[in-house]
């Protein structure tokens, strides 16, 4: 499910049982070597990112500074608002259905070891209206939403969470 964040999807197969998890770039261009990276279970970073998500989809004061909306005239500003509503009532649907929202609304996902930060595209919440009085340029790039991330290790494993 996640895009561009440096970290590989991958499974293994335990007793007739699929574990998801992503792998760090490190982990797999440096296999054999002393490198660290980190193998981080899928669904705990997943939940995360919806759960990031759907906060920010339902935070209208938070989106209107997020996106510079405070230039946009009130009924783009009410679209935009309606948009984020129904994506964030998407977000808690059916798993491919959160699955195919994520990869249309993301464009990247960083993982580091602090933070995890979610680069969402402007333009599908917006749907192409006009943005704010910003520049052009400005109005395409990309709204960044950042979480607080903590990592525990357990043996070789990493274990990731997102107190926020």
């Amino acid at each position: 499910m996640l895009g561009g964040s440096g970290l590989t999807p991958s499974h293994a197969v335990k007793k007739g049982r699929r574990y998801r998890y992503y792998v760090s770039a490190a982990l797999i261009t440096d296999a054999g070597t002393d490198r660290e990276g980190w193998r981080l279970a899928a669904r705990e970073i997943e939940e995360a990112v919806i759960r990031i998500l759907a906060d920010a989809l339902t935070s209208p004061a938070s989106l209107v500074e997020r996106f510079g909306a405070a230039g946009m005239p009130s009924d783009q500003v009410r679209k935009l608002l309606s948009r984020a509503a129904g994506m964030a009532a998407a977000l808690g649907g059916s798993p491919g259905e959160r699955a195919k929202l994520v990869r249309e609304l993301v464009e990247k996902i960083i993982v580091d070891e602090k933070t995890i930060i979610i680069k969402l595209r402007r333009g599908l919440l917006l749907g192409g209206d006009v943005a704010s009085s910003a520049s052009e340029a400005a109005s395409d790039s990309a709204v960044e939403l950042t979480a607080t991330a903590a990592f525990t290790r357990r043996g070789a494993e990493t274990n990731w969470f997102c107190p926020d």
